[in-house]
C-alpha cells in the first residue's frame, strides 16, 4: 500500500505521527492509498512555510 506524506515547501515530508487515513476510490470503494496525519506542529510549520512563500 502506498503511503503519501505531506507536501511542504516543495518536497514530500514524512510525518512524525504514526497515524494514517485511508483514501478510497469512489467508483469501487477500495482503498487506493494511505495518507499520513499531521501533528499540530507540522500543520503550524506548513502554514509558516506557505506564509513565507507569499
Amino acid at each position: 500500500m502506498t503511503i503519501t506524506g505531506n507536501f511542504i515547501g516543495g518536497k514530500t515530508v514524512t510525518s512524525s505521527s504514526n497515524e494514517t487515513m485511508p483514501v478510497y476510490d469512489p467508483a469501487t470503494g477500495k482503498v487506493v492509498r494511505e495518507v499520513t496525519l499531521s501533528t499540530a506542529q507540522e500543520v503550524s510549520d506548513a502554514i509558516q512555510v506557505a506564509r513565507d512563500a507569499l
